[in-house]
């Protein structure tokens, strides 16, 4: 896969805040959020939508396939993540407060011709046989930096 998608820090934001109202959504906690969007965020892009609540993953739902645009595969994403990961116990509404979303976008994909054309913690890996389909993305994901202000992380 290709490097993640250049997005705005406005897009980023409202990535994350999308990511945010859809699982409170979920949880009985707010209204369901319009994904309204433009630019980058209607791309046709996949994503991943990790979940944390006090330094413990929660829950990490995502696609590799571009099916719809961005903003609404993270909502769905996030969604999912927080009661549909069989992983995990579903999320309480009174955990929101301590909620840190995070969020990966899924560039698009290219043949790896060698191991070098790989970069950790940038590149993901996805690969198929037969029956099988395997996806490595090294965590923690690349969007540190996404919200590095208290309270949105």
């Amino acid at each position: 896969m290709s490097a993640v998608p250049s997005l705005s820090p406005a897009d980023r934001d409202a990535l994350v805040d999308l990511a945010r109202r859809a699982v409170a959504a979920r949880l009985g906690a707010g209204a369901e959020p319009e994904t309204v969007a433009a630019g980058a965020l209607l791309e046709p892009r996949g994503a991943f939508v990790a979940l944390e609540v006090a330094g413990a993953l929660r829950g990490f739902v995502g696609t590799l396939a571009a099916a719809g645009p961005l903003a609404t595969t993270v909502a769905a994403a996030a969604r999912r993540a927080c009661a549909d990961d069989p992983r995990f116990a579903p999320l309480r509404a009174e955990e929101l407060a301590s909620l840190r979303v995070r969020i990966a976008v899924v560039g698009r994909r290219r043949a790896l011709r060698a191991p070098s054309d790989v970069e950790p913690g940038r590149d993901g890996v996805s690969g198929s046989t037969c029956r099988r389909h395997a996806c490595c993305r090294s965590y923690p994901l690349r969007w540190d930096a996404l919200h590095a202000r208290a309270g949105r992380r």
